[in-house]
């Protein structure tokens, strides 16, 4: 017997305060399956929730995407997806008509709620190919915007993701983010010992915490339960850093 499928997704919270919220989807998508599929006797699947949290159609194709992925080892020959809306599943075309082509070579109809039609008809592939495409579009739009912004805010010294920048502190006078001279002489220092020296990250983090932040043994003390100012992740993170401020990046 074939199966009506809900699959939902949000990309970020921004999505579940815009009327996209997992909950929201699933009663949209379980209010189709009532007036559409279950005067035809099929079934709506509950027992689990197809849902994938926080992840990016554009950036990851929907059988990598673990509900997904889960969705497409369900589906059999007859089948029925819901979808809230194209780009709840799709927001790269080339994803899009694999998939879809696939499901249509096994029988699967895809019902679009947001446009009130399915797969099954011409009229229906015409309206889904247009949204891909033009949900493909928006999310190039996005991260072309998003990199530009990015782009500026590197170069004027700032954080692009809400974190200090290194050799940077917040001038809280001005409202900006000003050089810190110690700061960019123990970032040179980390660049010496790596190039020239060639120590390990771990070693240049420990050197830190020992010669610059006079707290050897306390560090070695803490440490694992703790991470030091200045620990190997951050080092490491700091040393490319520095590279791309000397490149000008």
């Amino acid at each position: 017997m074939p199966i009506a499928y809900p699959y939902i997704r949000v990309s970020h919270d921004d999505s579940k305060k815009s009327g996209l919220s997992p909950e929201v989807q699933f009663e949209r998508c379980k209010a189709y399956w009532k007036y559409r599929l279950e005067p035809q006797g099929i079934p709506l699947f509950e027992s689990e929730r197809l849902y994938d949290d926080a992840v990016s159609a554009y950036k990851l194709q929907l059988r990598r995407r673990k509900a997904g992925r889960r969705l497409m080892e369900l589906l059999q020959r007859g089948d029925h997806v819901l979808l809230a809306r194209v780009d709840r599943a799709f927001r790269d075309l080339h994803d899009y008509t694999t998939t879809a082509r696939l499901w249509q070579s096994m029988g699967v109809v895809i019902h679009f709620l947001d446009s009130g039609t399915d797969y099954s008809t011409p009229e229906g592939q015409l309206i889904a190919n247009i949204l891909a495409v033009v949900a493909e579009w928006q999310s190039r739009q996005l991260s072309e915007r998003g990199k530009e912004i990015a782009a500026h805010l590197r170069k004027c010294g700032r954080p692009t993701n809400g974190a200090k920048p290194f050799g940077y502190m917040f001038d809280k006078k001005t409202g900006c983010w000003v050089a810190d001279e110690e700061e960019m002489a123990l970032l040179a220092e980390i660049a010496r010992l790596r190039d020239e020296e060639g120590l390990s990250f771990e070693r240049i983090s420990k050197a830190i915490c020992r010669d610059i932040h006079e707290c050897g043994p306390r560090c070695n003390e803490m440490m694992p339960r703790y991470k030091p100012p200045w620990y190997k992740q951050k080092t490491a993170r700091a040393y490319y850093r520095w590279k791309e401020m000397l490149e000008g990046k």
